[in-house]
């Protein structure tokens, strides 16, 4: 399995992670709350199954999803939520 293959798999996998934990927590209505955080759960089941079809070891797997997921999450937060990352975050990053 090639490397961009992979790449695009813990992208995915690490967008659905970072997405399911934000879907659920700005809806008001109590079925709109229930809804979106079982699509929340859903959306966290995924990057398991995603990750666990890399033929890579879990250590550089799990080190890459870190660092994936770090970014992606800053994104939505950007994208989703209208708030960039702080100084120390960005800092943190490096």
């Amino acid at each position: 399995m090639g490397k961009v293959v992979v790449l695009g798999r813990l992208l995915v996998a690490t967008t659905l992670e970072a997405g399911g934990d934000a879907v659920g927590l700005h809806h008001r209505a109590i079925v709109a709350r229930i809804v979106m955080l079982l699509l929340g759960g859903i959306m966290l089941f995924c990057p398991g199954v995603v990750l666990n079809q890399a033929p890579f070891a879990f250590g550089r797997l799990i080190g890459a999803n870190v660092t994936t997921f770090f970014v992606v999450g800053q994104v939505i937060n950007l994208v989703a939520f209208g708030t960039p990352p702080s100084i120390p975050v960005a800092a943190g990053a490096f």
